[in-house]
């Protein structure tokens, strides 16, 4: 049987001394709807031939989806084509550096080193390895702008989090 205790909760988070990850509720949040958004863009305007489509379909959602995007198809000529073909990859770079910089910024681990950098390879790679035509897709200089801007805004809020939650700078639970 271990030895270790059950982490205490003070003000809703994990206390250091069991080295949990203190995760905010707004965080989640915003990480929530901004894969949601970028997942939406998808299914209402983008082409069929992407294989989410072919997914849903095994899944009896086809029929639905076709009905709802019938639905949505008239807006989709008033609709910047970079929200259509860009936006979804910067709400996902946006997502995922939310939650990884939230993670690990302050923490006391060889493996923050490990996550933080896995960022902008995840974010900025896949868009490098269409422009090298390794993996399929159209590289697009617009996907990677906002690629950028989504990893620099979801580093910046998760640190400015981090630093109003008294994350980096006093111990959990003590009040400033």
């Amino acid at each position: 049987m271990s030895d270790r205790q059950p982490a205490k909760t003070i003000n809703n988070k994990i206390d250091e001394e069991h080295n949990a990850p203190i995760f905010s509720g707004s965080v989640l949040a915003l990480a929530f709807i901004s894969i949601f958004l970028g997942g939406v863009i998808y299914l209402l305007w983008r082409p069929v031939t992407i294989k989410i489509f072919y997914w849903l379909e095994l899944f009896g959602l086809g029929t639905m989806i076709t009905y709802i995007r019938v639905c949505c198809e008239p807006v989709y000529h008033y609709i910047p084509k970079w929200i259509i073909y860009s936006l979804p990859n910067g709400l996902w770079s946006f997502s995922y550096a939310l939650i990884i910089a939230h993670l690990w910024i302050g923490r006391n681990s060889i493996m923050k080193y490990f996550w933080l950098t896995s960022i902008p390879i995840v974010g900025l790679g896949y868009e490098m390895l269409q422009y090298f035509q390794v993996i399929p897709g159209t590289f697009c200089i617009i996907d990677l702008l906002l690629c950028v801007f989504g990893i620099l805004l979801g580093s910046y809020i998760a640190y400015s989090i981090k630093r109003c939650d008294g994350g980096i700078f006093t111990k959990v639970g003590v009040s400033k």
